[in-house]
């Protein structure tokens, strides 16, 4: 209804509304058979990027999977677009110019990727995160930032590299559980986040468990 009440609005004032798909419509929750066969459009582009990069194909995928579950039209309201959701800025900064193209969209995507893994020391936890927050968010809260949005990113963007047989990741995981402390240590610190400390302690448990149980 509310489509169609667009539609007969924008005939009346005599112009077309463009609609574009809505971000943020993850299928993180899919299984790994329902993943593979939307990404298969994009299989290629994928592994052909991932290659020149050095970034797990499967990676690629997940961020994607969870980003704009495969829709090329994708578009969220702060204004990034595309299969990997790119800000104008972040496009800008990797050379690309159309970013509902799906071949510069997944070249963009993948080489940013590949560069948080790298300035991260290759810990691709904080890498996704950073992915979502933002490289800055990373480095002031020394870990995954207390953002609600990004913890559930986080947690889809593994969840569904772990149903894709990505299991260098659980490595990194178990791994991290000092960085995991020091994150606890500074949300005890800030006063304002001490009421999110417990569920800050619980959500990162919950990574791990999905990832080693699944």
């Amino acid at each position: 209804m509310k489509h169609f009440t667009g539609l007969v609005l924008s005939l009346l004032l005599g112009f077309v509304i463009p609609v574009t798909a809505e971000a943020g419509k993850s299928c993180a929750t899919h299984d790994a058979t329902d993943i593979k066969q939307r990404a298969s459009k994009y299989k290629k582009i994928i592994k052909r990027y991932s290659k020149e990069y050095g970034v797990d194909s499967r990676l690629v995928t997940a961020i994607i999977t969870t980003e704009s579950c495969f829709k090329n039209k994708a578009r969220s309201h702060k204004g990034a677009a595309g299969l990997m959701q790119l800000m104008p800025r972040t496009a800008k900064r990797w050379g690309i110019k159309d970013r509902h193209n799906a071949a510069q969209n997944i070249r963009g995507g993948t080489r940013y990727i590949a560069h948080l893994i790298k300035r991260f020391n290759g810990n691709i936890k904080l890498a996704v995160a950073a992915y979502n927050a933002g490289e800055g968010n990373v480095d002031k809260y020394h870990g995954i930032p207390p953002f609600k949005s990004t913890r559930k990113y986080v947690r889809n963007v593994l969840l569904v590299y772990s149903k894709l047989g990505g299991h260098k990741l659980r490595v990194k995981v178990k791994s991290s559980k000092r960085a995991l402390k020091r994150e606890r240590k500074h949300l005890l610190r800030n006063k304002h986040l001490k009421k999110r400390s417990h569920l800050d302690f619980n959500f990162n448990n919950l990574i791990v468990k999905q990832l080693l149980n699944s």
